[in-house]
């Protein structure tokens, strides 16, 4: 009988050495665009999690259609992109190349990306920073039907002042999701044999959230990992969601309008997205 064996190293060092990694601050729309370096769109590819030089596991994640939003709209990258965040599980093989295990690093807060997902993200040094997504898990959203949800499945249905209004229910982009996943579960099984799906473990920031009712905000509530939609208005019905087109507007007219040296110095430079830089040992210098 083979045994298989897991190695859990849970990376709580790496969050008490960055002090603004310990809470994940909250982050209104305008606040994830102004401090972002790009807004990148892409459907998932690959996850893959590798030991490095200097000793960590890393999590690369491969995009491909990937297109990065300005003021002009959408640009077309001309390769794949490529984010990288610390943390994540690397498979280990024996002798005779037959899988044993696999040894992970467990960052708390690390956001869930799945492969086949498309998403619209907040990138901030990506490559230098631990977690290049702006805002964590706060920086990402997804693309579902042709609408655009958060992380957690919650749909975007307005945006009010500097903050996105979500409704307070995700059971219809659960159930769209269970049959997209059928879909493609039943192609996969017409097909050549291919790998299972993977994604990277993380820890449900808003599983504490208090169940919110109607149209509020929560502005009694200080800035605090519990839930990334602290003081986002939350409604309890509405037929309105907000499109993938209409979302993506609202970046574009919000780059148009707080434009930045930085960002227009950054504007056309993508390098950082698609070339990741390598990684050094502790003796390289």
């Amino acid at each position: 009988m083979k045994t298989i064996t897991f190695k859990v190293l849970s990376l709580l060092f790496v969050l008490s050495a960055h002090s603004n990694a310990t809470t994940i601050m909250y982050k209104n729309f305008h606040e994830l665009i102004d401090e972002s370096q790009y807004v990148l769109e892409g459907t998932v590819k690959s996850i893959v999690a590798k030991r490095h030089a200097d000793g960590r596991i890393y999590t690369t994640v491969e995009f491909h259609d990937a297109q990065v939003l300005d003021s002009s709209g959408k640009n077309d990258l001309s390769q794949p992109a490529l984010i990288r965040y610390i943390g994540g599980k690397e498979p280990v093989y024996d002798e005779e190349g037959i899988y044993s295990g696999y040894e992970e690093t467990y960052v708390p807060g690390t956001p869930e990306l799945e492969i086949n997902e498309r998403y619209v993200m907040f990138i901030n040094k990506n490559g230098e920073s631990i977690m290049p997504f702006l805002g964590w898990g706060q920086g990402i959203f997804t693309i579902t039907n042709g609408n655009v949800s958060d992380l957690s499945l919650y749909p975007v249905v307005d945006l009010l002042d500097s903050n996105l209004v979500l409704l307070n229910s995700k059971s219809e982009n659960l159930a769209n999701k269970i049959s997209h996943s059928k879909i493609t579960e039943s192609k996969n099984h017409s097909s050549a044999p291919t790998s299972k799906k993977v994604s990277t473990r993380s820890t449900d920031l808003n599983s504490k959230s208090p169940d919110l009712k109607n149209a509020m905000t929560l502005t009694e509530l200080i800035d605090s990992p519990i839930s990334k939609r602290n003081r986002m208005h939350r409604v309890k019905d509405t037929k309105k969601r907000v499109s993938h087109k209409e979302f993506s507007n609202w970046i574009s007219s919000r780059i148009n309008k707080q434009e930045k040296a930085t960002r227009i110095n950054n504007m056309h430079d993508y390098s950082s997205l698609i070339d990741l830089p390598k990684i050094k040992g502790p003796q390289s210098k």
